[in-house]
């Protein structure tokens, strides 16, 4: 997801970019689990992971929302976030964060 992101940035997308869900799932290679087919799981068990370790570094206020659904099932996401670009962010390493 950190990688992800910061391709995301590499491509111009400074503060935001909304996705088709299919899509992301293939861009991060979960595609093929079927836990994270419905998007409840993923958000819950990938995505909110994901931010929780991701924002210990340049990232914070990494938010996921549903932009567009079909039917009951979301369709689309729009991912936002700050960041600095500056690497780890100086009131927390990557130890106090894994011990948490």
């Amino acid at each position: 997801m950190y990688q992800y992101l910061r391709k995301q940035i590499s491509a111009g997308k400074k503060k935001y970019f909304e996705i088709d869900i299919d899509v992301l799932r293939i861009n991060l290679g979960i595609n093929k689990h079927e836990t994270y087919q419905q998007f409840k799981f993923l958000k819950s068990q990938f995505l909110d992971r994901s931010i929780k370790i991701i924002e210990v570094t340049e990232f914070s206020k990494i938010e996921v929302t549903i932009t567009e659904r079909k039917g009951r099932k979301a369709h689309k996401v729009c991912i936002s976030y700050e960041y600095e670009d500056d690497g780890l962010k100086p009131a927390m390493s990557v130890k106090k964060m894994i011990t948490a």
